[in-house]
């Protein structure tokens, strides 16, 4: 199975919160690109790679049937 990355929204240096899971995908530049295509469509600043932790996970998955 191919890894996946976890993406976090780094809140350091904003009223010291605490970092918040934004998703899990296996590519970061294409998801950050939709995520600032639809920042940008509601009216937000686009945000950079810089405010996300980016963190390779490899989940372990035991049922592969779907139900």
């Amino acid at each position: 199975m191919k890894n996946l990355l976890a993406v976090y929204y780094n809140f350091e240096g904003r009223n010291y919160q605490p970092r918040e899971l934004e998703c899990i995908t296996d590519n970061f530049d294409k998801w950050l690109k939709e995520h600032n295509k639809d920042r940008i469509a509601d009216g937000c600043e686009p945000e950079t790679e810089d405010e996300f932790d980016v963190e390779e996970i490899s989940p372990i998955i035991y049922n592969t049937e779907r139900s």
